[in-house]
């Protein structure tokens, strides 16, 4: 052994048995568990079902007001009040530009002569043919990217102008030379 504090331990191993000698009870039915699991649950909401089709028990109220009539019955039972005629429509979509539209009838448009017509109708779309020119677009898009120069913002190029001039003077100073 070296005397590094390591200690090496030859043998089995401690707390586990071999795989041969498991016990048969450690074995479980997960596929099995699972179905039985599933058919009580199902079973359940089946008993919470029919129990929710049972009648509701009356919620306990006070002898106190037992001859007490709800505000809200006797709102239902008043006819309803007739309805103001002016305020009715008030902000209403198109309320005040005079009749309705649905009133008026108007005439049918009748098709315009085919040589006026700009564009062929629809019925003539087999017999269009497109007149193309056989232009690579994709070689057009990557000439006129190469041309086009990065737009700078003005911030940008004083910056840049500014950094030359000082470049400039730098390179005009004669270096090694005391001045006067």
């Amino acid at each position: 052994m070296h005397g590094g504090g390591m200690m090496m331990v030859t043998g089995s191993s401690y707390g586990q048995m071999p795989y041969s000698s498991r016990p048969e009870s450690r074995m479980r039915d997960h596929l099995g568990e699972n179905v039985r699991r599933m058919r009580q649950i199902q079973r359940q909401a089946k008993e919470r079902e029919a129990n929710a089709h049972q009648p509701v028990k009356a919620l306990w109220k006070s002898e106190k007001y037992s001859g007490v009539t709800s505000k809200i019955k006797e709102d239902i039972k008043k006819p309803p009040s007739t309805p103001r005629p002016k305020s009715a429509t008030f902000l209403r979509a198109h309320s005040r530009t005079g009749p309705s539209i649905k009133n008026i009838s108007r005439p049918c448009t009748p098709d315009p002569p085919s040589e006026k017509l700009t564009v062929p109708p629809a019925r003539c779309s087999s017999e269009i043919r497109f007149n193309r020119n056989n232009i690579d677009f994709i070689r057009v898009n990557g000439v006129s990217a190469k041309r086009q120069t990065m737009k700078r913002s003005p911030s940008v190029n004083a910056l840049d102008e500014l950094k030359k001039k000082e470049e400039e003077e730098y390179n005009k100073h004669r270096k090694g030379e005391v001045p006067k």
